[in-house]
């Protein structure tokens, strides 16, 4: 797991297509266990058995370390019920720690500059 700036993140997924029908419109998911969002693809082409990469034109706002899963909602106009077979491996994306002097303090919550704990910088720094 990389760490990637915090803020505006760009959601990228990949979509293979393991059929030989062709796809030619597609609505795509990705959640954060709270929050989806959707977005649907028209006017494709996606030939079987090949793969094409789309982006969310909504980014997802990082602000701490997150698991996001991706899974197809329809393909071509049908509904996709079952996501067991289309679903990414959770991706666990966290934000990179800015420049700076950090400190542990057991007095102080882990957030801002601070660390409660080694455990919690150490975490921290490998994004865990």
């Amino acid at each position: 797991m990389l760490p990637v700036l915090a803020g505006s993140t760009p959601i990228i997924v990949s979509v293979y297509n393991n059929t030989a029908t062709i796809i030619t419109d597609l609505t795509i998911s990705y959640t954060d266990g709270i929050t989806t969002q959707s977005e649907s693809f028209a006017s494709l082409s996606i030939a079987g058995f090949t793969s094409q990469q789309f982006a969310f034109a909504v980014p997802y706002n990082l602000t701490a370390t997150v698991a996001l899963k991706s899974y197809v909602s329809s393909v071509n106009l049908i509904p996709d019920n079952d996501q067991s077979n289309d679903t990414t491996t959770t991706q666990y994306i966290c934000p990179a720690l800015i420049a700076g002097t950090y400190t542990i303090n057991a007095a102080l919550a882990t957030g801002g500059t601070n660390f409660n704990s080694f455990n919690a910088a150490v975490s921290a720094l490998s994004c865990g």
